[in-house]
């Protein structure tokens, strides 16, 4: 009874110093917070967080929210402010100094790295470059090496800067500050603010714009394309690695492009060769994805060619038989299965081959085109403002090809393409289109000047 007695004892110590060893453990023990806590990382190097070099800079980064000019959060899940490391450490003095001028001020940020795929959702809304930079030069934010902000007192109330940020107009101006006061139009509180923020900016290191009491450069803007290259776009590295899982098994062309468009994302991602390049808004067709038959307006799901291109001020490109690749108003035409005609319709001839695809022919004794097939052509006028108009750019897919054949699909011209009216209408009011795949004309520019005929395409839901 006493050995049993003890031997229970022993077993109660063991387990108790087990537990006793397990608790220290789990107390010391590093934690490593979850996938959903960990902060993600991007497609870019050379940048910091503003708030680890200095956690006394407040952010609000306005673009990742609806309350901005665009009423649209452009930077999605991006809730974090990025600047290049020097300017970052500029931006750490500038701090510094406030304080030193102003016990507990603050100073607040509306943004800093924008990659220069919003500048361009920027420039559709407002194309006024004394506020907003061309995209195409780029602006200072999409280097990485800009900032907008404004400061906070010592209660952490906004100080009265005369107008809101991304105000466009003169009240917003520097450079108008004097009339504006003498006028009445600014007050001596508000001038003296924001002559606070650029004494400090300035002491940092920043340069002043006269346009915008908001924005400073922290290096003159030759020196800043000397020294960075301008960001294309920003992308949590988990979502890069996706995108490109599913352009897997997709062959490059010889200068190792290929195209992936995302339907229901409503984004085209140029790719080179294992890397993403660039990153587009586009616009499917108004009835949706997996097109099946001639009207439905839906655009195909599958691998495709770009078989022919045109455009008005593209780069000439090798299409085809020798086809020229310059659109000519009036005379340029998609007809049939994505043939590319010049000239007048009702004297085409088709030939139709074994597989059933329909081709324009030169022999007499083929068929004249049927009136049917001339009304779907005259939807297709290369030259009109549904391909871009005086910016046409115009990429034809292969579809249907022939595994889309043999599961019985039909239709034809399905194109990327440039549209004003996706312009006019605007992105988010623009129902879509026939079948095919709308851009922005600035924005297909870069894409039709990056790939060619042959170059393969992928377009998934």
């Amino acid at each position: 009874m006493h050995r049993y007695l003890g031997r229970n004892r022993l077993r109660f110590l063991f387990i108790k110093i087990i537990l006793i060893a397990l608790s220290m453990y789990l107390a010391y023990a590093p934690v490593t917070p979850s996938l959903a806590e960990q902060p993600a990382q991007y497609n870019i190097e050379d940048v910091v967080d503003i708030t680890q070099v200095n956690s006394r800079i407040l952010v609000n980064l306005v673009y990742s929210t609806n309350n901005n000019f665009l009423h649209e959060d452009v930077y999605g899940d991006l809730t974090t402010c990025f600047l290049r490391k020097e300017a970052a450490e500029k931006l750490d003095k500038a701090q510094s100094l406030l304080e030193k001028k102003k016990k507990g001020f603050k100073l607040i940020v509306y943004d800093g790295l924008r990659p220069r795929n919003v500048q361009y959702k920027m420039w559709r809304f407002v194309k006024q470059p004394e506020y907003v930079a061309p995209p195409e030069a780029g602006s200072i934010h999409n280097f990485g090496a800009a900032v907008d902000l404004s400061m906070v007192d010592d209660r952490g109330a906004l100080l009265d800067m005369g107008t809101p940020f991304d105000y466009f107009g003169d009240l917003a101006q520097p450079r108008y500050e004097k009339r504006l006061l003498k006028e009445g139009k600014l007050t001596k509180k508000q001038v003296k603010n924001r002559e606070l923020l650029r004494d400090v900016m300035q002491e940092a290191g920043f340069q002043v714009m006269h346009s915008e009491w908001w924005h400073f450069d922290a290096f003159p803007s030759d020196e800043v394309k000397r020294r960075y290259k301008i960001v294309e776009f920003l992308l949590p590295l988990s979502k890069i690695k996706a995108v490109l899982n599913e352009a897997q098994g997709l062959p490059r062309d010889k200068t190792g492009f290929c195209v992936l468009v995302k339907g229901a994302e409503k984004k085209l991602y140029l790719i080179k060769h294992n890397s993403i390049r660039s990153v587009f808004d586009c616009a499917p067709g108004e009835g949706g994805l997996g097109k099946t038959k001639e009207g439905d307006h839906k655009t195909p799901l599958g691998d495709y060619k770009i078989k022919w291109m045109v455009s008005k001020n593209g780069p000439p490109k090798e299409n085809p038989g020798g086809v020229k690749s310059s659109v000519v108003d009036g005379h340029t035409y998609a007809v049939l299965d994505t043939e590319l005609y010049f000239g007048d319709l009702t004297k085409i001839r088709v030939r139709v081959l074994p597989d059933g695809t329909r081709k324009v022919s030169d022999d007499m004794s083929d068929r004249s085109i049927s009136s049917r097939e001339i009304k779907i052509a005259q939807n297709e006028k290369l030259w009109t403002d549904s391909y871009g108009g005086g910016d046409a750019y115009i990429m034809a897919l292969d579809y249907p090809n022939k595994k889309d054949r043999a599961e019985g699909k039909t239709g034809s011209c399905i194109e990327i393409h440039a549209s004003l009216n996706l312009v006019k209408e605007g992105f988010k009011k623009y129902t879509g289109t026939l079948g095919c795949v709308a851009m922005y004309p600035a924005e297909i520019k870069g894409v039709y000047e990056s790939v060619n005929p042959g170059t393969y395409v992928r377009i998934v839901e």
